[in-house]
């Protein structure tokens, strides 16, 4: 299993937390509870502070098959929470939310944080795919700041996603998709 898993590793799909190595529950463990799993490197933005722009790899997202495979190993050895990014918009792999529902229905929690560009488009399959948190970075409390950081970006449009995605959770009755949004102290100056 060890193998497969560090295949994944280096071939970028997944990352782990290293601290997750040393100590859960009192006990060292062999392998860490919580990956990130990468569903796509592609973004629709360029962040100033963000490497993705810089990034030299090949640009794709992660079939559902390739992640079933993961998904796979990862249950075998444990694990309990994914997060669905790292250099990427999660939202623009068609299949992350199909992943995240895989990885919900294995009982595992999850995660994913979003530039909130694409949430209407996709806030009903948000929402029944059991994704456990959202994270919205909208890092600026109007609309000039957010341009500097979110280049690309659309303040409004990513402001009205976040209304959206919260008056759909409470229509929906969902106890899932807990939403926080962060905001950068640079915007706070």
């Amino acid at each position: 299993m060890v193998p497969k898993i560090l295949d994944n590793v280096k071939r970028g799909f997944i990352k782990t937390f290293p601290q997750a190595f040393f100590y859960v529950y009192g006990a060292i463990r062999p392998y860490p509870k919580h990956f990130i799993v990468e569903t796509t490197n592609i973004c629709n933005l360029k962040c100033k502070g963000c490497n993705n722009p810089y990034l030299k790899r090949e640009k794709r997202n992660m079939s559902i098959e390739e992640f079933k495979h993961i998904l796979a190993q990862l249950k075998e050895i444990g694990v309990n929470h994914i997060d669905f990014d790292f250099c990427g918009e999660p939202l623009l792999n068609k299949d992350t939310l199909k992943m995240v529902k895989l990885a919900h229905d294995s009982g595992i929690k999850t995660f994913f944080s979003t530039n909130g560009t694409f949430i209407d488009q996709y806030v009903d399959d948000i929402i029944k795919s059991g994704l456990d948190e959202i994270l919205i970075d909208l890092d600026a409390v109007e609309s000039k700041s957010y341009l500097k950081l979110r280049v690309g970006g659309d303040f409004e449009r990513v402001k009205n996603n976040i209304k959206l995605l919260c008056d759909k959770k409470n229509q929906m009755k969902s106890k899932k998709s807990h939403c926080r949004s962060r905001l950068s102290h640079n915007t706070l100056q």
